[in-house]
């Protein structure tokens, strides 16, 4: 072998392992991160809401809350970025939820709302 096949030789096994190796620390990284929850409404529907759905749902949260996962209605127990009824806290529990724990939690409002609309469609929010 020629001096230059022998060092192509090796930086090619050099590359290989060191490509090895970084594979496979990778997903080890990737596994151990907890995922990121939503900050926020918009956030909330990109996770959860079809995209063809996703602009929809979006001009009504933002209707409902201003994009405000915390929103509450003074005159009512209208809550979160859908603005949820108390009357919704059944379905809170049925997705496994808390309405006292959840209905501000951006991510969690937006699945039972997601949820109410397979049931009822956009019914909830005309």
């Amino acid at each position: 072998m020629t001096h230059h096949r022998r060092l192509g030789a090796l930086a090619f096994v050099a590359c290989a392992a060191f490509l090895v190796a970084s594979c496979s620390a990778a997903p080890d990284a990737v596994l151990t991160s907890a995922p990121q929850r939503p900050a926020d409404c918009n956030e909330a529907i990109a996770a959860v809401w079809p995209p063809p759905l996703q602009a929809r749902a979006q001009r009504i949260s933002f209707r409902e809350s201003r994009n405000t996962p915390w929103a509450q209605n003074r005159r009512s127990s209208a809550a979160g970025c859908f603005q949820l009824l108390a009357l919704h806290a059944g379905r809170f529990g049925k997705l496994g939820l808390d309405w006292g724990r959840d209905r501000y939690d951006a991510l969690a409002n937006t699945q039972v709302a997601f949820d109410l609309f397979l049931e009822q469609g956009w019914r909830p929010w005309s």
